[in-house]
Order: C-alpha cells, then structure tokens, then sequence
C-alpha cells in the first residue's frame, strides 16, 4: 500500500524522464561549476540536488540523483579495477621470479625425462617423497 492511496486504488510505477529540449540551439554546454557540484563532495551535491529537488519540475532532481548513482557505481567499479590491476601485477611478478628460480635451479635439467611427453596425469597435489615430507600445492600438508 502506498501513502495517501486505499486499498482498492491502482499504484503505477514509471521511470521519470527528462524532455530533452531542442528549441535553444545551439545548447548550452554544462558549466564546470555544474560537474563539479555533479561530481563533486557531498556538500555541494547536495545543495545541487537539494536546488534541483525545488523545480517545479521532478525530473531534474531525478536525473541529478540517477547520474550521481551512476557515477558513485563507475568509481567503484574503477577502485575494483585498478586493485585487480595491481593484484595481477604482483601474481605476474611472482610468476616471473618462479619461473627464474626453476631455471637457475636447474628444475627443467632434472626432469628432461618428461620431455616430448604428451600422455602425463593431470593430478594436482603430488605427494613428495622423501625426508622432508608429504606436502601439497601452496605447501600444505598432505
């Protein structure tokens, strides 16, 4: 039920839509003071929103809130991006410095054996043998 309607009343829901309007040609460009209090702090998004919600009109403040919700999205989604940036750098730096370790140790001349090999097992875990132990991938103990 909504505020101010009975029971039997009908309830419409619609997205609100901004006329474009084409008679001022050619249009204004959005001033720098306006993308920034767009894009801005929380104070000055809310005095635009807050002057926006006081139009006659609803649907400036409606596309004043959905653009702010779209770009506080895209910001997020940017951190989260640049994070797995970084992330895969790292993995890629570990990979490189793996793969040298292998290589000066001597890992690929002691297991030419298995060289031109096409029909090896596809196990992930290989027990160790020896002294030291049984351990798994990432050093677990098997």
């Amino acid at each position: 039920m909504v505020a101010g309607t009975s029971v039997n009343d009908q309830v419409y829901v619609s997205e609100i839509f901004l006329a474009p309007d084409y008679s001022r040609i050619p249009t204004d460009p959005m001033g720098a003071w306006f993308l920034h209090l767009l894009t801005g702090g929380p104070a000055g998004f809310n005095a635009l929103a807050e002057a926006a919600h006081e139009l006659a009109d609803w649907e400036p403040y409606a596309k004043v809130v959905r653009y702010r919700r779209f770009e506080q999205e895209r910001r997020l989604i940017e951190a989260e991006i640049t994070e797995l940036t970084g992330r895969c750098a790292l993995l890629q730096e570990s990979i490189s410095n793996c793969r040298g370790r292998l290589k000066a140790g001597g890992v690929p001349f002691l297991l030419r054996s298995l060289e031109g090999r096409t029909n090896l097992p596809r196990h992930q875990g290989f027990p160790r043998r020896g002294r030291r132990g049984n351990y798994g991938i990432g050093g677990a103990p098997i």
